[in-house]
């Protein structure tokens, strides 16, 4: 007698429940889900740049506007809009 593979149905409960527990494992173990976070630099000649990053810091915006600002110092910048999408 073989066993063969047992079609497994989940119903819309089960994977709230799984959902839950993959998100309070997560906030145990420490670890916050990646964003997604959109970079906007804008001179005061005109040219805008527009880059994307990935993080998994609680105030990812804060600190990419932060990185950014001081990286690009010495640029004419006109506005440094960063954030989640």
């Amino acid at each position: 007698m073989s066993m063969g593979l047992v079609p497994v149905r989940l119903v819309a409960q089960d994977l709230l429940r799984l959902a839950t527990w993959w998100i309070n494992l997560h906030s145990l173990l420490g670890i916050t889900p990646m964003k997604d976070i959109r970079i906007e630099v804008q001179t005061y000649d005109g040219c805008i740049t527009i880059w994307y990053e990935r993080s998994r810091l609680k105030n990812a915006c804060d600190s990419i506007h932060d990185r950014v600002l001081k990286q690009l110092a010495g640029l004419n910048l006109k506005r440094v809009e960063v954030s989640v999408i």
